[in-house]
């Protein structure tokens, strides 16, 4: 399983560089060329699907978080999961302690008592832990997620900073 994913995301790797996409991260996704979405926290959007949804990520260096935001396909509403824990991999290299295989991890559910989210129902997620404490930069992949009724695999990420 672990070699699957490493081939995946070197395979990813290969063809976006191959394809002329360059490695500066934007804080937007663009759809096409007239239509783009801004990330509300600042971080690094993942489509899932055509249009159909999209995944913020926010890493922070100095807590060691990793925060996920579900929305809509335009950025503008959160939408809600039900009780679920969204597991993803990360290159161990990227890692405080770095290691030659990925490293598995888990976003768990966050309330929310200013929107009445419960871990049960809610748009937002994070992990907290040391290994991504003082890493710049996070490379890896969202296993899987389910968002309104459909499945989504294997969502790579990127959380390079902008230069």
């Amino acid at each position: 399983m672990r070699f699957l994913i490493i081939l995946i995301l070197a395979i990813n790797t290969i063809f976006s560089n191959a394809n002329g996409h360059n490695d500066s991260n934007t804080n937007s996704t663009i759809i096409d060329e007239h239509h783009a979405h801004e990330a509300p926290h600042g971080g690094i959007l993942i489509e899932l699907g055509d249009h159909f949804g999209l995944m913020e990520l926010l890493h922070d260096p100095n807590k060691g978080s990793l925060q996920a935001w579900f929305l809509d396909g335009c950025a503008d509403n959160y939408v809600r999961l039900v009780k679920q824990k969204i597991k993803f991999v990360v290159h161990g290299r990227f890692l405080n302690k770095s290691v030659k295989e990925t490293v598995s991890f888990e976003l768990s559910p966050k309330a929310n008592p200013l929107t009445g989210e419960t871990r049960q129902s809610t748009s937002q997620y994070q992990l907290i832990h040391d290994q991504l404490k003082g890493v710049v930069r996070l490379k890896g992949m969202v296993l899987n997620v389910r968002y309104k009724g459909h499945n989504f695999k294997n969502l790579t990420f990127d959380t390079k900073p902008v230069d």
